[in-house]
C-alpha cells in the first residue's frame, strides 16, 4: 500500500525498497514525482513499512536541540556556499575520516540528484542551494552498503529524504551514520523548471552551461537576498535579485510545490536529522552576536546526541567559528524550523494556467507593472533604510501576527518531551 497521493513527498523509499523493482517514480502533468506500481508487484508490504508517511520513526537518542550560528573560516568556500559553510565543514571532518558524504548536484540537464561523494573535488558541485526537487531513489541503498561494509557515511538530503533514509533502514541506528538535513521551504516543480531553463536560454540566444540560485555576488545581509547567476556557455554571466528571476520568485512565493509540502510532517520540532543546517534569517535582529555576517552564517541545530557529540568533534577544528544562540532566535525569521509553507490560494490556478499557456504568457501573468512597481518600492525602502532597519521592521509585523508566541508554544513541547538542559540556554549577552 502506499501513501495517499496528497501526502507524498516523492521521496522514491518505496521504489528503493521493492524487491521485484515494481515501482518506478514517473513524473505527473504539474512536474512532481510520484510512485507508480507495476502488475509484476508481489504484495509483500515492505514499501508499506518503509514509507516514513506511512510508518513515521521517531530518534532514541533526540535531545533538545542545541543551536549555534556557524560560520566558515576560508572566505573561498563561504562564497561557494548558500550561507556559512557548515556543509563544507561536514564534509571536510568526514573525508578525514575516509567517510563518504551525499549531497545534491545538477545533473547535465540541470534536475538535481543526490550523489555520493568520496573527495572534497566532487563536493563542490554540491555546495549551494537548489530550489527544485531532487531525485533521490538509487543513493538510499548506495548509503546502506556503505554502512553495512563499516564506512563512516553523513548523508545530506531535505527532511523527507533523512525520514526516508531512516524508513530504507528500517529504523536500524547505525553508529557511523550521521544525518544531516537542509532546512527545506519545498521541492519545487521540475517541469516548471524545465520551461523556465528553456524560456531562459530562448530569450538570450544562448546555452546554459552552469547556475547558482544562492549567488553572493553581491553582499549577503541578514535578510539574505537571493541572487540568481546564470553562466552561459560563452563565458558570459547573468545575474538578478530573486523577485526579477521568474522561477525563483514563483517558488518564493509557494506556487510550485509538491502538495504535501504543505502539510509537511517534517518541517516542525522535533527534527529527526542529527544535524539541521540552513540560512540564519535575521540574525543580529533580536539578540547580538560576534560573529560577523559578511560573506553568510549559518543556523545550525544538533538534534540528537550522536549530533552533540558530533559538534564536539567539529569543533576541535580551527576551519570555522561557533557561537551558541537560542531556537526562538533562529525559528522567528525561518519558520519552515517550525511549519511548513504556508499554500498560496493562486496555487491551483498557477499550475492550470502553467500546463494551458506558453511560460513567457504565464510571466506576464504575474510580472505585471504593478508588481514590478512594488518591487521598485520595496528595494527602494531597503535601499534608504538597511537590512537592518528593514528587518527590525519585520520582526514588528511577526510580533503584531503572534510569531513568537507561536514559537514559544512550539519550544514548550519540546520542553515537555525532552526538558532543557542549561547546556541549550543561550548564555546572556
Amino acid at each position: 500500500m502506499l501513501c495517499d497521493h496528497k501526502q507524498c513527498t516523492g521521496c522514491a523509499a518505496c521504489a528503493a525498497v521493492c524487491p521485484v523493482g515494481a515501482i518506478q517514480m514517473q513524473q505527473d502533468a504539474d512536474g512532481f514525482y510520484f510512485p507508480k506500481v507495476a502488475e509484476s508487484c508481489i504484495h509483500c508490504g515492505k514499501c508499506e513499512h518503509t514509507c516514513p508517511v506511512l510508518t513515521p520513526r521517531s530518534r532514541p537518542d533526540a535531545v533538545y536541540p542545541q543551536a549555534y550560528v556557524m560560520k566558515h573560516n576560508n572566505r573561498d568556500v563561504l562564497l561557494q556556499s548558500a550561507s556559512g559553510g557548515m556543509f563544507t565543514l561536514l564534509a571536510q571532518w568526514a573525508f578525514a575520516q575516509n567517510a563518504c558524504v551525499y549531497g545534491a548536484c545538477w545533473d547535465e540537464n540541470f534536475h538535481v540528484q543526490l550523489r555520493r561523494a568520496d573527495s572534497m573535488e566532487q563536493l563542490a558541485p554540491m555546495r549551494g542551494s537548489k530550489y527544485v526537487y531532487s531525485h533521490a531513489k538509487a543513493v538510499y541503498r548506495d548509503a546502506e552498503q556503505q554502512l553495512k561494509a563499516g564506512r563512516t557515511v553523513v548523508f545530506t538530503g531535505v527532511p523527507c529524504q533523512i525520514a526516508a533514509l531512516y524508513g530504507v533502514l528500517q529504523g536500524r541506528e547505525y553508529p557511523n551514520l550521521y544525518t544531516a538535513e537542509i532546512v527545506c521551504h519545498g521541492a519545487g516543480s521540475e517541469k516548471v523548471f524545465d520551461a523556465y531553463l528553456a524560456d531562459i536560454q530562448a530569450q538570450s540566444g544562448k546555452k546554459l552551461k552552469a547556475l547558482d540560485q544562492t549567488s553572493k555576488k553581491r553582499p549577503w545581509t541578514k535578510l539574505i537576498q537571493r541572487y540568481i547567476c546564470q553562466v552561459w556557455q560563452d563565458g558570459s554571466e547573468s545575474c538578478a535579485n530573486f523577485s526579477e528571476d521568474s522561477y525563483t520568485a514563483f517558488y518564493m512565493k509557494n506556487l510550485c510545490f509538491n502538495e504535501s509540502c504543505y502539510q509537511c510532517p517534517w518541517a516542525s520540532v522535533p527534527r529527526k536529522a542529527d544535524v539541521t543546517m540552513g540560512d540564519f534569517m535575521g540574525i543580529g535582529v533580536t539578540k547580538r552576536h560576534y560573529i560577523k555576517l559578511k560573506d553568510g552564517v549559518s543556523a545550525v541545530w544538533f538534534n540528537t546526541q550522536k549530533g552533540v557529540q558530533l559538534r564536539e568533534k567539529l569543533s576541535e577544528s580551527t576551519d570555522a567559528c561557533w557561537e551558541k544562540c537560542d531556537l526562538a532566535e533562529c525559528m522567528e525569521f525561518n519558520h519552515t524550523l517550525w511549519k511548513p509553507s504556508t499554500r498560496p490560494q493562486g496555487r491551483e490556478k498557477f499550475l492550470d494556467n502553467f500546463n494551458k499557456i506558453s511560460y513567457s504568457s504565464l510571466k506576464a501573468q504575474y510580472f505585471t507593472p504593478k508588481y514590478k512597481a512594488m518591487r521598485v518600492i520595496k528595494k527602494s525602502i531597503n535601499m534608504v533604510l538597511g537590512a537592518h532597519l528593514t528587518a527590525c521592521g519585520i520582526d514588528l509585523v511577526q510580533q503584531k501576527n503572534g510569531v513568537p508566541k507561536k514559537v514559544q508554544e512550539k519550544l514548550l513541547t519540546l520542553k515537555e518531551l525532552y526538558g532543557q538542559s542549561e547546556e541549550a540556554e543561550c548564555s546572556k549577552r
